[in-house]
C-alpha cells in the first residue's frame, strides 16, 4: 500500500477526535501536493516508455543518429591557397579540399632538379672517360718526351763518341764554326733595324687587337648593364613586397574584380537568351564563356585578397633570394669581364710596344738576346776545342749528357703513365662515387616533391563537410584540423537498455529503425555493439526497482547508400518480438 494511501486512511481519524472549536483541515491544501506529486510519476514514466518502450513484445529505444566524423589537417605548414568546399557541401573520396602555396617547394624543386641533371652529366662524364683531345694531348707529351729521351741518348752516344773518335769532334767543331758564325749575322741583323715588312706586319697586328678590345669592351658594358638592371628590378620588388599592402594596388584590383563580375553578368545574360531557344552549339559556347569569365572572377578575387594582404615572409624570402642570384650574377659577370678585358689590353699594349720597337730600331733587350745566342755559339764552339785539347773535358761532357740523359728517361715514363691512365678510362671506384652522387641528388628531388605533393589536401572518405576553420591567406600548422568529413555512407545509432531487457539483444542482430521525419518508413540495421558493463549503476543495488534503472549502451550500424538519414536524427530502434 502507498504512503499517499496510508495518508488518506489516517485523516477522518484525526479529525473525529477533534473538537467542534477546532478549524477544519483543508483538504484542498493536503490534495494539492498529492496531485503534484502524481503528474510527476506520470511525466517519468512517460519519459521511461519514450526511452525504452515494449510494444507488441518488441523492445525499442530511441536514441541520436551519429556519423564518424574525419578531421583534415595538412601534414606540413603553409598559407592556405585555395579552398575547394563549402561546410555542408558532398565530397567523394579523393576530391580535393583545400591547397597550400607552393611557391617555395616549386623553387627548391628546380634547384634540385638542376642538381640531378649536374650529378647525371658528370656520372656521363666519368663513364665516358676522357675526351679525346685530353688523350690526343698525353700522347703528344709521351712523344715529346720520348723524343727528349731518344735525344738524349743519341747525345750521350755522340759525347762518348767524341771522346773515343778525334775525327767526329773535328766535324763538330766546324759546325759549331759555322753556327758562330751565323749567331754573328744575326747580331748584325737586329743592330742594323728591321725590314720594312715586319714593321707592317707589326701594325697591322695592333690595329686588330684594338679592334678586338673595343668590341669586347662593348658586350662587357652591355652584359654589365643588363645585369645591374636586373639587381635594381629584384631590390625594387623587395622594397615593394617590404612595403606592405599599396592603396593604389588595392583598388586596382577591386577595379579589376568589378570588371570581371560586370563581364560575367553580361555572359550570363547572353547564355541565357541564346539557351532560351533551346540547347545546342551555340548555347554550350556561351557557357563556355560564362564558366571561363567565373574563373576569371575567381582569379580577380585572389588576386584582391592577395594585395590586400600583402607579401607574406616566404614570399619576401623567396624575393630576397633573387636579389641575391642577381647580385651572384652581376658579380660572376664582373670577375669575368675583368681577366677577359685585361687580357684583351694587353694584346693591345703588346703589340703597340712591338711597333714602337720597329719603329724606334733595336731595343736593348733584343740586342742583348742576340747578342747572348752568339755567346752561347762561341761557347758551344770553345767547350769542343777544349775537348779535343783537353781529355778530361770530354769526360765532363759525357757526365753531363748521362745527367740529361737519366732526367729524360723519368719524364718520359711519366708521361706515358699519365697516357695509360686516360687511355684505359674510369675506374670502377670514380664510377661507383659518381652513382652514388646521382642516387642522393635524386633523393632530395624525390624528398622535394613528396612533400610539395602534401599541398594538395584531398578527402580521405566520402561524406558531407560538416566544418571549415580555415580562410585563404591564412597561415595553417601541421596537424591542425582545416576541413572536417562526416561520412554518411554508413552512420550509427547508440541507445541504452534496461538490465532486466538486454537478454534480448544480440550481436548482428537485425534492428528496424525509424525517425519522425519519414513517418512510419523503416531503415534496417544490425547490431554492432553491446557494452560489456552496465552505465550509471549506483554504488549500492539492493532492490529489483533499483537494478531496474541500470542500463547497457548497444550500437547499432546503420547503412545510408542514399542518404537520407542525417546525423543529429533523433531515432526510435526495434529490437524484435
Amino acid at each position: 500500500m502507498s504512503s499517499s494511501a496510508c495518508f488518506w486512511r489516517e485523516l477522518p481519524m484525526a479529525t473525529a477526535t477533534a473538537s467542534p472549536s477546532a478549524h477544519r483541515v483543508d483538504l484542498g491544501h493536503i490534495a494539492r501536493p498529492i496531485v503534484l506529486l502524481l503528474i510527476l510519476i506520470g511525466a517519468g514514466y512517460w519519459y521511461w516508455q519514450s526511452q525504452v518502450g515494449s510494444q507488441d513484445g518488441a523492445l525499442i529505444a530511441s536514441g541520436t543518429i551519429e556519423s564518424d566524423e574525419t578531421n583534415v589537417a595538412s601534414e606540413i605548414a603553409g598559407r592556405v591557397a585555395s579552398i575547394a568546399v563549402d561546410e555542408g557541401a558532398s565530397v567523394a573520396a579523393g576530391a580535393p579540399l583545400f591547397t597550400l602555396d607552393d611557391t617555395v617547394w616549386r623553387a627548391q624543386i628546380g634547384q634540385a632538379r638542376a642538381a640531378v641533371g649536374l650529378a647525371r652529366a658528370n656520372l656521363a662524364l666519368v663513364k665516358a672517360g676522357a675526351r679525346t683531345e685530353e688523350i690526343r694531348a698525353a700522347e703528344a707529351t709521351l712523344e715529346q718526351t720520348a723524343a727528349m729521351a731518344a735525344a738524349s741518348e743519341r747525345a750521350l752516344a755522340h759525347a762518348r763518341t767524341l771522346r773515343g773518335n778525334p775525327q767526329e769532334l773535328n766535324a763538330r767543331i766546324s759546325q759549331a764554326e759555322a753556327s758562330v758564325a751565323a749567331t754573328q749575322a744575326r747580331l748584325d741583323q737586329v743592330k742594323a733595324g728591321p725590314r720594312a715588312g715586319e714593321l707592317a706586319t707589326a701594325r697591322t697586328a695592333r690595329d686588330q687587337a684594338r679592334s678586338a678590345a673595343s668590341q669586347l669592351e662593348a658586350t662587357l658594358a652591355a652584359l654589365e648593364k643588363i645585369a645591374r638592371e636586373s639587381v635594381a628590378a629584384a631590390e625594387g620588388r623587395l622594397r615593394l613586397a617590404k612595403a606592405g599592402p599599396r592603396a593604389e594596388d588595392i583598388r586596382a584590383a577591386e577595379v579589376t574584380l568589378e570588371q570581371a563580375r560586370n563581364a560575367r553578368w553580361g555572359q550570363q545574360i547572353e547564355r541565357d537568351a541564346i539557351c532560351g531557344r533551346g540547347p545546342g552549339a551555340l548555347c554550350d559556347a556561351a557557357s563556355a564563356r560564362v564558366a571561363a569569365a567565373e574563373s576569371a572572377v575567381s582569379a580577380a578575387a585572389s588576386q584582391l585578397d592577395k594585395a590586400r594582404n600583402g607579401a607574406l615572409p616566404d614570399e619576401i624570402r623567396l624575393v630576397e633570394s633573387a636579389v641575391a642570384q642577381a647580385q651572384a650574377d652581376l658579380a660572376a659577370k664582373l670577375e669575368v669581364a675583368g681577366p677577359s678585358l685585361a687580357s684583351a689590353r694587353s694584346a693591345v699594349d703588346a703589340t703597340s710596344a712591338r711597333v714602337r720597337d720597329l719603329e724606334s730600331g733595336a731595343t736593348a733587350q733584343e740586342l742583348a738576346i742576340a747578342q747572348s745566342g752568339l755567346d752561347g755559339a762561341q761557347r758551344n764552339l770553345s767547350d769542343l776545342r777544349a775537348m779535343r785539347d783537353d781529355p778530361q773535358a770530354a769526360n765532363a761532357q759525357v757526365d753531363a749528357a748521362q745527367g740529361q740523359a737519366t732526367s729524360a728517361r723519368a719524364a718520359e715514363s711519366a708521361a706515358k703513365a699519365r697516357f695509360d691512365a686516360l687511355k684505359a678510362g674510369p675506374t670502377d671506384q670514380q664510377v661507383a662515387v659518381a652513382q652514388a652522387t646521382v642516387a642522393q641528388a635524386e633523393a632530395a628531388l624525390a624528398a622535394l616533391e613528396v612533400q610539395a605533393a602534401r599541398t594538395s589536401i584531398v578527402a580521405p572518405v566520402a561524406g558531407v563537410v560538416t566544418r571549415r576553420t580555415a580562410r585563404i591567406g591564412e597561415t595553417v600548422s601541421p596537424g591542425v584540423p582545416v576541413v572536417s568529413v562526416a561520412p554518411l555512407a554508413e552512420l550509427r545509432l547508440t541507445v541504452y537498455v534496461p538490465e532486466d531487457r538486454i537478454g534480448h539483444v544480440a550481436l548482428n542482430a537485425p534492428v528496424s529503425v525509424s525517425v519522425d521525419t519519414f513517418g512510419a518508413e523503416a531503415f534496417g540495421g544490425t547490431i554492432s555493439y553491446i557494452s560489456p558493463r552496465a552505465e550509471f549503476t549506483p554504488r549500492n543495488v539492493q532492490t529489483q526497482s533499483d537494478r531496474a534503472k541500470t542500463v547497457f549502451a548497444v550500437r547499432v550500424r546503420l547503412p545510408n547508400p542514399d542518404g537520407r538519414l542525417k546525423p543529429g536524427m533523433f531515432a526510435d530502434a526495434r529490437f524484435g518480438t
